[in-house]
């Protein structure tokens, strides 16, 4: 059974009528704004309306605005004229709104940086709503902001419920740039959408910096729910969280070009029709490095094609996890080209055909995949359920990996040719596999939960020690990321519970970092022992509750549902009666672990069932809002 995020994100509607509450004012509220030296504009005060502020400033100034809605002429559409200046809010972008009140029939976007604006034009501070874009050539751009040939710098902004016209081809739902450079951090993009391309932000022939920003719902009705970039001139995508996008192609980013940086950064619950369930990426082939690091993809989705997390070209992924993603083909990845797969971790991904990991050479490509660890997966095709070769022409190497409970098998060419195998060695893999020093051992994971692959080991409080120890080959090249700046090498991370780095002879599997505490995100996993029960068989349901923040969250609530067959069951009672685990109400900061049904034993004459589901969300303690991101555990019962 393939989860369905609809019918979940139905539930929850149902559950609490969950809309968005989008604060509106009738009116702008005055406000107190003394100058100092004739360096800050109040609006209103100096100026009625944003415009007429920007109108009166010189490079240098400051133009403030003021709380509440802000609305008609001189308030969207507004060009900054090339000025050098700051535009910001007094109290935050939850006190200032520009509702610029655009629809299919009456374009209007909010500003225009189309002058030569440099990185010290500053926009700050501000809610951008109902933009409807700037028509050019027939095509609409930039529901919220229009850059062209400019290199402004957007902080701690929110852009949500932008919408380009659905029937007239559009690019960039909020942000749309052309032959410029974006400095943007901290912002949020929630519920924009465009046709064409990029359903938050279009980029055409651009560079970018996008820092500890949160996309959201954003959608595209061709390419790129969140991001779109083409032939870019360096992009990084640092820090951020992209969830709940949705496009044809590239459900949060589509990038098609080169010198793209993404660090960081936590994809969930992304979907596309056609690959890329989060990501879409193709290299044009230049010399420069793309790179994936330290970044996590939860329960990504792709109807059809490659690559229900990610599907890239030329590109490096390091120290990244991939968990419950699916697909049709390359549940959680699909690699072509000269790629490397560098500490990874693969984790319940399923595929309809292929196999979760699916892999393309041509001639002169090498791929590489090394210190990774393969488990749980799952191909519905016969295929392979660790990795595929679905065309190599080139070298393909394998080395220092893990590979168990893969379904049906561990590695294999899609010809079946035994002389199409990938050169494989110091693997450890389930069933065994030929080449150099490979082994085929209980690899002995130490660990319950859903950070469960740290390896045995006596040093760090363990009975016993793994056979991975010490058993991968530590020559340079592979021991290290040489492509990164500084390099990333494997003495530098763990597989040890009390976090000690690697050292000497390099173990087989993924590393975690020292600093690990169970998620890279703010938000629930759900972890269950088995996936099949038996009637009479005691099972328990733990939830793990990870506080990214820096203080604990309090007043907030845990929401857990159990689906057989479509009825729905609410924690803790489990009657059919919403409800929601109120005795969990703060969380502190790091990880929490909860015990949800502990030691429920399975009634006998239930019948045989599968696809039963647990799924779990943290709330706020308004009870409107999923903290972070939810997840979900399939598993089933029979006689």
């Amino acid at each position: 059974m393939v989860f369905e995020e609809e019918g979940w994100v139905k539930l929850l509607y149902r559950v609490w009528g969950w809309v968005m509450v989008v604060i509106v004012g009738v009116g702008m509220m005055s406000m107190v704004c003394v100058p100092a030296n004739g360096a800050v504009i109040c609006v209103p005060g100096d100026a009625s309306t944003i415009q007429a502020g920007i109108d009166l400033a010189v490079d240098g100034d400051t133009v403030r605005i003021g709380s509440g809605v802000w609305r008609g002429d001189g308030n969207r559409d507004i060009d900054v004229k090339g000025k050098q200046i700051v535009i910001e809010s007094e109290y935050g972008p939850e006190s200032c709104i520009i509702d610029i009140q655009g629809s299919s029939s009456d374009l209007h976007t909010g500003f225009y940086f189309i002058s030569n604006e440099t990185e010290l034009t500053i926009l700050s501070g501000i809610t951008i709503t109902n933009g409807s874009g700037h028509l050019v050539d027939s095509i609409v751009h930039g529901g919220a902001v229009y850059i062209d040939n400019a290199t402004p710098s957007i902080h701690n902004c929110l852009f949500v419920n932008n919408h380009l016209p659905q029937n007239t081809p559009g690019k960039g739902g909020a942000i749309y740039v052309f032959h410029g450079s974006l400095q943007i951090t901290a912002c949020e993009f929630i519920d924009n959408s465009c046709k064409l391309s990029g359903g938050a932000m279009h980029l055409m022939n651009a560079s970018a910096q996008i820092s500890e920003c949160l996309f959201l719902r954003n959608s595209s009705q061709s390419s790129s729910g969140a991001i779109y970039a083409i032939q870019p001139d360096d992009i990084k995508i640092l820090a951020s969280h992209f969830e709940g996008n949705s496009a044809i192609s590239g459900g949060a980013a589509k990038l098609l070009g080169d010198g793209i940086l993404i660090d960081n950064c936590c994809f969930a619950s992304n979907h596309s029709i056609e690959g890329g369930g989060a990501l879409y990426l193709m290299s044009e082939g230049m010399p420069k490095i793309n790179i994936i690091s330290n970044s996590c993809f939860i329960i990504n989705s792709t109807d059809e094609l490659f690559g229900g997390a990610l599907f890239a070209e030329n590109y490096i992924v390091t120290n990244s996890m991939f968990i419950k993603n699916s697909g049709y083909t390359g549940g959680a990845v699909d690699l072509i080209g000269s790629s490397a797969v560098h500490n990874c971790l693969f984790d319940s991904n399923h595929s309809k055909k292929g196999a979760p990991v699916d892999i393309a050479t041509s001639d002169s490509d090498v791929m590489r995949i090394v210190f990774s660890t393969f488990v749980n997966n799952r191909s519905d095709s016969g295929k392979s359920g660790g990795i595929r070769i679905r065309q190599m022409f080139s070298e393909i190497e394998i080395t220092n990996c893990i590979f168990r409970n893969n379904y049906p098998s561990q590695i294999e060419p899609s010809s079946g040719d035994p002389d199409e195998l990938p050169d494989v060695t110091y693997c450890n893999v389930e069933g065994g596999y030929r080449g150099y020093r490979n082994i085929d051992v209980d690899p002995l994971f130490c660990s319950d939960g859903p950070d469960r692959f740290f390896l045995s080991q006596i040093a760090s409080g363990q009975s016993q020690d793994s056979p991975c120890l010490n058993k991968g080959n530590t020559d340079a090249s592979l021991a290290c990321v040489p492509e990164s700046d500084p390099p990333i090498c494997m003495d530098a991370f763990t597989t040890r519970t009390d976090r000690i780095t690697d050292a000497g002879t390099v173990d087989m599997g993924f590393h975690y970092s020292p600093d690990w505490t169970g998620s890279t995100i703010t938000g629930v996993r759900l972890w269950m022992p088995e996936t099949v029960y038996h009637p009479g068989d005691p099972c328990a349901c733990k939830v793990f509750v990870y506080n990214r923040d820096e203080q604990p969250l309090d007043g907030h609530a845990l929401f857990v549902v159990l689906d057989i067959l479509g009825v729905y069951y609410f924690a803790p009672s489990f009657t059919e009666y919403d409800s929601y685990l109120d005795d969990y109400s703060s969380f502190p900061v790091g990880r929490t672990e909860i015990s949800v049904i502990p030691e429920f034993v399975w009634p006998t004459g239930a019948g045989s069932f599968s696809g039963a589901m647990f799924y779990a969300a943290m709330l706020d303690p308004t009870l409107t809002q999923v903290v972070g991101n939810w997840d979900w555990f399939q598993f089933g019962w029979g006689e």
